[in-house]
């Protein structure tokens, strides 16, 4: 079956919320703590448990919850075929489940929406929950799901139990043959998880999981493992048994290291072809993976105190711009994906040197991670620098996020006013897409030496009085600049600090506007 739609009533922080057009493949839910993301999942796990809502689900001063699911069934669903009042066919819309506490004697009620738009109610009163695979309709992987002592004793019946915890878990992969698809395929993503299978081994009284070491008489106990091994060995196993099963998965990214989890979620995003997921995360990472695909849905959920009521709401984020947004809000900065917040284009690579190396960690060290500084080589160098980095925003449809993000710093001399007006009239009043114009600056003075300490303008003055050598005798003067600087760390700071003025309030200016 699919999940089509979700609408809530009074059900514990959401007032009314309806949500439509879920993706088959993968949805997932981010938020904040406590937003209301765990209510979402346990809402559509009541496709699995068809139970009446309790006292603890209703909202605050109300008297009834109302959840209500729409599905499309498929041949598969063999939960549908036990009922004897309904008749099941394949080619049928959709079916709705509504689910509240003052339905009669607590049975759930199913509507079968017919070509005519017209619901038949069905009372459920000859079903009964059948708490064995194949005939589940969920697999649900709470975050707070619980581990007991694994049971040794291994059989059909063990293996086919649907349970909260993980004590059967020797008995489930005992039962994937040897040599099958799904043993070969079980083994496959151990190793690339684990590094090594982890296999049931035959004790005295039955068996018990472990890691193989060396031979197969050695292993380590899985209890000896780290405590999330359980879980993610049942996450596994589900993946590769299950089809056209609904995973419900809350937090998937704990116990695991960023490369396992990028494995795991490779491993989802193929077997989402077969099955429907819905997965909660705080994870910039696992949104980045699983919304590769277009297909797949994120769901941002949202809570707010109304009347000193939690009030919470979803809604579905239907491009990038919202997407980053959202994690924005959680917390997350561009330098959290890897990206850069800003750019700073600069004329030559001794400006690139000091700034890096020393006036953003002196001054501004808020900069560091987030504003990335690009050496043109030349002022005619320059031009071609800032096309290219806007044509990359384009080309990853980030414009508005970037835009008056990048600063470009030229120096102040009859070149660079040139360039400095070729640049307010590209990007800035000609530009279809205009930036600010404070975002192109033009220096006081006409080289970026000038802002060397007072102490070494004499050298300055004469590395740049003959143009023939200027180039070799800039590089001299830079080095021997560094070199003063790094023997005098805290004296350069404060000579720096006067003697670039200009420059580092320019930082400062970025900073803020970051």
């Amino acid at each position: 079956m699919i999940v089509h739609s979700l609408q809530l009533d009074n059900l514990r922080s959401f007032k009314s919320t309806e949500l439509t057009g879920f993706s088959k493949n993968i949805n997932v839910l981010i938020g904040k703590n406590n937003s209301g993301k765990s209510t979402i999942l346990k809402s559509i796990n009541l496709l699995q448990q068809l139970k009446s809502l309790d006292n603890d689900d209703i909202r605050i001063n109300e008297n009834n919850a109302f959840v209500k699911l729409g599905i499309f069934p498929n041949d598969n669903d063999q939960f549908l075929r036990t009922l004897k009042t309904f008749n099941y066919r394949p080619n049928m819309d959709y079916l709705e489940f509504e689910l509240n506490k003052n339905i009669s004697n607590g049975i759930p009620k199913i509507y079968n929406k017919e070509q005519s738009n017209e619901f038949s109610i069905l009372i459920l009163e000859d079903y009964k929950i059948i708490s064995e695979e194949p005939f589940n309709n969920i697999i649900f992987f709470s975050s707070k799901r619980f581990t007991t002592p694994l049971r040794i004793n291994i059989g059909s019946n063990i293996s086919k139990s649907i349970e909260d915890n993980f004590n059967n878990f020797v008995s489930k992969i005992d039962s994937l043959n040897y040599g099958t698809k799904q043993h070969d395929e079980y083994i496959e993503v151990c190793h690339k998880i684990f590094g090594k299978e982890i296999l049931p081994h035959q004790i005295r009284d039955g068996k018990i999981l472990g890691l193989t070491i060396g031979d197969d008489n050695n292993f380590v106990d899985i209890k000896n493992m780290g405590d999330g091994t359980i879980h993610i060995l049942g996450l596994i196993y589900y993946l590769v048994t299950a089809k056209d099963k609904i995973f419900i998965i809350e937090e998937i990214e704990n116990y695991l290291h960023p490369k396992a989890l990028k494995d795991l979620l490779e491993i989802i995003k193929v077997k989402s072809k077969s099955n429907q997921f819905f997965i909660t995360t705080h994870s910039n990472i696992v949104a980045q993976e699983l919304l590769l695909d277009t297909d797949n849905k994120l769901f941002r959920i949202d809570m707010e105190y109304i009347d000193k009521i939690p009030t919470s709401t979803i809604v579905k984020l239907n491009n990038y711009i919202e997407r980053f947004d959202c994690f924005r809000e959680m917390g997350y900065e561009l330098n959290d994906f890897n990206l850069w917040e800003a750019w700073l284009i600069l004329e030559e690579s001794s400006a690139e040197t000091f700034i890096n190396q020393y006036f953003i960690p002196w001054y501004h060290p808020s900069l560091i991670g987030k504003l990335r500084t690009i050496s043109s080589g030349g002022i005619s160098k320059v031009t071609n620098r800032l096309e290219a980095l806007v044509s990359m925003f384009i080309y990853q449809h980030l414009t508005p996020i970037y835009k008056n993000k990048a600063w470009i710093m030229i120096d102040g001399d009859a070149e660079g006013r040139k360039y400095h007006k070729e640049f307010l009239d590209s990007f800035c009043e000609n530009s279809d897409d205009q930036w600010n114009r404070e975002n192109f600056i033009l220096l006081r003075e006409f080289n970026f030496e000038k802002y060397y300490p007072e102490q070494f303008q004499e050298a300055v003055d004469i590395a740049l009085s003959d143009k023939n050598i200027k180039r070799e005798k800039k590089k001299e003067l830079l080095k021997i600049v560094i070199e003063w600087t790094e023997s005098n760390i805290e004296e350069a700071k404060k000579q720096f600090a006067i003697s670039a003025k200009e420059i580092i309030d320019i930082l400062k200016n970025i900073s803020e506007k970051l």
